[in-house]
């Protein structure tokens, strides 16, 4: 006769894994995505996206991207190029191979504060229709979706670098500022409306490129205005942001200026925004624009910031044969070439500097005027270029009697 088995003999009963709370899908092929070719992986880019940007998201070194690139596709770029949509960046292998292909989030989506949410429509330009949200206050996968109203989190998520293809479980708790990617279906809930409005940068971040808020206000501080207020009026100086040509092969990059012009006529709309005539400096006539938008940055008349464009000839009598040694280097060079430039994060008086030992420009270096503020860098005081404020200095107390 068999004896049953006791109860502490029986083999212990399988558990069942906990249940996941993110959706089905699969990986894209679109800008923002990693893909697979013979020669290796390859990142799509969005437009104005640049190899630093891309190098900074995936953790490898720009310069390696750059000289990738060069190898695999035959194209020469900067760490500061901005890329047309749907270039390729050469990416090396990976150690060890993915479980899912990485996903990289949008720049604006990467500046959002903690809790704020990311959308835009899919278009031409890069922008993938992915609504993005950053967790704070330790939130779970669940108390997500319950505020959005969604029954789970959207596959993408699976493929940020904050999960790497690691589910997350349903009671987990997320670190402040993780992101993940939603259903559009949660663009339907009350609290999507609020997680938009994001707060924003200040007029001098905004016209580095920044849309979000997480540098201007979280890091650095700034107590500056939004850079879409005071509300505009007539003669209010403006900078408006169009894409540009750069001078280099239009199918590899493209570049954003800002352009000075001042509002000459405003009506508003029946939503609240205002439609602007703004006539720009050396134009004739007037462009239409719209406020609030991206786009448009109200000018503080503070003098924290210039509000037009500089002198070309004024800056090249200033600036040309002057001697310069910026911060690293261990030679003085000499000034052989100053431009004017409006462009996204190289803006104002460009110098071209060429260390005094060369004989030709092999090896000159291009810096921003506002790089080179520090008067140790100049070698005749009166060069040194202004601050960008007025200093206030306090006055002494008058000497006790």
């Amino acid at each position: 006769r068999v004896e049953p088995p006791r109860e502490r003999d029986a083999p212990p009963r399988p558990r069942r894994a906990p249940p996941s709370i993110v959706g089905e899908g699969a990986a894209t092929r679109g800008p923002g995505d990693v893909v697979l070719s013979r020669a290796g992986p390859d990142y799509i880019c969005r437009l104005g996206e640049t190899p630093g940007h891309v190098g900074n998201l995936l953790h490898v070194a720009p310069d390696y991207i750059l000289d990738l690139t060069k190898r695999r596709h035959g194209r020469d770029l900067q760490e500061v190029s901005g890329l047309q949509c749907g270039a390729r960046l050469a990416l090396p292998a990976p150690r060890e191979p993915w479980r899912v292909p990485p996903l990289l989030p949008p720049k604006a989506a990467t500046q959002m504060l903690a809790g704020e949410l990311y959308h835009r429509e899919a278009d031409d330009d890069g922008h993938d229709g992915r609504c993005y949200y950053k967790c704070h206050d330790n939130d779970t996968p669940q108390q997500i979706c319950r505020l959005f109203g969604v029954d789970h989190l959207a596959y993408d998520t699976l493929r940020l670098d904050n999960f790497a293809g690691s589910k997350p479980l349903r009671s987990d708790r997320l670190k402040d500022e993780t992101m993940v990617v939603l259903p559009v279906q949660c663009l339907q809930s009350d609290a999507a409306i609020q997680a938009q409005r994001r707060a924003k940068p200040c007029a001098a971040c905004r016209l580095e490129g920044d849309t979000g808020a997480i540098f201007c206000r979280k890091q650095d501080r700034h107590a500056a205005p939004n850079y879409d207020e005071p509300r505009p009026q007539m003669d209010t100086r403006v900078r408006v942001r169009y894409q540009v040509d750069d001078g280099r092969d239009a199918e590899d990059s493209q570049a954003f200026a800002w352009f000075f012009g001042s509002v000459v006529g405003l009506e508003e709309k029946e939503n609240g925004e205002l439609a602007l005539k703004v006539n720009y400096d050396g134009e004739e006539g007037h462009i239409d624009e719209t406020w609030p938008s991206e786009d448009l940055v109200i000018l503080p008349t503070d003098g924290s910031l210039p509000l037009k464009s500089p002198d070309e000839a004024a800056s090249k009598e200033k600036y040309m044969n002057a001697r310069v040694r910026p911060r690293g280097y261990r030679l003085w060079c000499r000034v052989v070439n100053v431009e004017i430039s409006m462009v996204e994060a190289w803006d104002g008086v460009i110098l071209t500097l060429r260390r005094e030992d060369m004989r030709d420009e092999s090896e000159d270096d291009q810096f921003q005027l506002s790089h080179l503020s520090e008067a140790s860098c100049w070698a005749r005081p009166e060069l040194c270029p202004a601050p960008r404020g007025a200093a206030i200095v306090a006055a002494p107390p008058p000497a006790p009697l």
